[in-house]
């Protein structure tokens, strides 16, 4: 589980800061904006749903992709300040 977590949230994260950086934009901003997009929607809820209704991804699978984004969307949520949100 917290190998999940940390793929979601480190993995955003540095994605997005990377993506950010490329475009030429501030260190800071491109932090704020990495922890901000470090965590996976509900959609993803919607998705995980429809995989293993297609029998695309195993039960577990879901489970674990429905916790990942649980825990990663309270996790940021709770990071970041409040006027940020």
């Amino acid at each position: 589980m917290l190998a999940v977590v940390l793929i979601i949230i480190v993995g955003k994260a540095a994605i997005s800061y990377a993506l950010v950086r490329l475009f030429r934009h501030p260190r800071a901003t491109a932090l704020m904006i990495a922890a901000s997009r470090a965590q996976i929607g509900e959609f993803s809820f919607i998705l995980a749903a429809l995989g293993v209704s297609l029998a695309l991804l195993p039960e577990r699978g879901r489970d674990l992709i429905l916790a990942g984004a649980i825990i990663s969307i309270l996790v940021i949520r709770w990071h970041l300040p409040r006027s940020t949100i």
